[in-house]
């Protein structure tokens, strides 16, 4: 949803300022795609740092182990 926003925005500052639309615009088309794989990192990231402050707490590593199970729900 963000790139029909963004992309005309880009398109339009960059021909105002007289650039390049191809090489100046692409980059904003290229930060929007990688987006949710930036977001996804960096969940990842602060889930394993809160994991590890747990478990440097003195967290039973049976309640750590549990973190860990399939639980199916019907």
């Amino acid at each position: 949803m963000s790139t029909t926003f963004l992309l005309p925005l880009s398109l339009g500052a960059c021909e105002a300022t007289g650039g390049n639309i191809m090489t100046d615009a692409f980059g904003v088309v290229a930060l929007v795609a990688l987006t949710p794989l930036i977001a996804v990192r960096l969940m990842g990231l602060q889930c394993q740092s809160v994991l590890n402050q747990e478990k440097k707490d003195g967290l039973p590593e049976t309640v750590m182990d549990t973190l860990d199970d399939i639980v199916d729900f019907e």
